[in-house]
């Protein structure tokens, strides 16, 4: 595969590896796509955390609320018990 990189970033890949960050162009172009592929996990993560939040918020207009000490407390149980069964 052959890639066109604009001067500014050639100069930034050049100073990476100068650096001694990095050891080829390649390595630099590699972690870049892992870093994208990183943001867009992420940003997929996102959504489904913006739909669970809207849900909490959707609750809460409707009246339906629970107390935030007894809400901890559960999950304190929660985590006791899964502690408890993989015996740490």
């Amino acid at each position: 595969m052959n890639i066109s990189i604009p001067p500014e970033f050639e100069s930034f890949i050049a100073s990476k590896i100068s650096s001694g960050a990095f050891h080829s162009s390649d390595e630099i172009i590699t972690e870049g796509l892992r870093l994208l592929a990183a943001r867009d996990d992420i940003a997929a993560r996102n959504v489904f955390l913006n739909m669970d939040i809207q849900k909490g918020l959707d609750s809460l207009a409707e009246g339906k609320k629970i107390n935030g000490q007894d809400t901890y407390q559960m999950l304190q149980h929660r985590l006791q018990n899964k502690a408890d069964e993989t015996g740490k």
